[in-house]
């Protein structure tokens, strides 16, 4: 399902989260085996104009976790939903 959600609320934590220079990537370090659950989002400013953000990450090459709080603590509303594979 493809679904395209809209948050009205400050990014201001998100964008701040973003900011942040990801880690050195490490070549001993230990990670757990988890793919993180980031969904793809777009930043939109106020003349529509969008860019999707690179996500600053952990020395393992995981998303650092203050990216998905910040988005975790922004409030959505669906503007459309489709299955995928369909238009």
């Amino acid at each position: 399902m493809l679904v395209s959600e809209r948050a009205d609320t400050s990014a201001t934590d998100l964008v701040a989260a973003l900011e942040k220079p990801s880690q050195p990537r490490a070549t001993n370090v230990h990670c757990p085996y988890v793919r993180p659950q980031t969904s793809s989002f777009v930043l939109v400013d106020g003349s529509g104009r969008g860019i999707t953000p690179a996500v600053p990450t952990l020395s393992c090459g995981q998303p650092q976790p203050a990216v998905a709080a910040a988005l975790d603590a922004l409030k959505f509303h669906e503007i459309y939903a489709r299955p995928l594979g369909r238009r």
